[in-house]
Parts: structure tokens; C-alpha cells; sequence
């Protein structure tokens, strides 16, 4: 099926050292106050990218998967007819 193709996992992130550096509160061992505070909104980062990823997908699968697979369909039959 067209759909299985062209499936995604969502991305898992591996971040062990990051919630280990936040939650021992070392992060104020980082000296440099941009790098700290981009460090700090790193986890809400990461929620909105996945849920976009996830908005994408949706997409993908809820508009765009139907139109190809009936284009495709549409193709086989116009070319049976050849």
C-alpha cells in the first residue's frame, strides 16, 4: 500500500545527559548565558518540533496519501487501456 511507503516513525531523541545536566542542576555550570538559556527551553523545543512532526504526518496521511492513491489508481487504469 501507498501509505505503508511512505510512513514515518516519530523521531525519539536521546536526551540522558541533557535531563541529567538540568536535573542535578548543573546547568549553571554552563558559563555562557545564551547557550544556558537556549539549554533551558531545549525540552519545550523539542515538544513543539515533535508535535509538528506529528501535524505533518497527519497531514500526510489524512490529505495527501487519498489524492495519491487515487491518482495512481487512475494512472493503472488509463494505462490498461493503452
Amino acid at each position: 500500500m501507498l501509505g505503508d511507503t511512505l510512513s514515518f516513525p516519530l523521531p525519539v531523541p536521546v536526551t540522558g545527559t541533557y535531563e541529567d545536566l538540568v536535573n542535578s542542576g548543573n546547568l549553571r555550570l554552563i558559563r555562557n548565558d545564551n547557550l544556558r538559556s537556549l539549554m533551558a527551553q531545549f525540552t519545550d523545543t523539542l515538544r513543539t518540533a515533535g508535535t509538528l512532526f506529528e501535524i505533518v504526518l497527519d497531514t500526510l496521511h489524512k490529505v495527501h496519501m487519498p489524492y495519491l492513491a487515487q491518482l495512481f489508481r487512475c494512472q493503472r487504469i488509463w494505462m490498461a487501456r493503452l
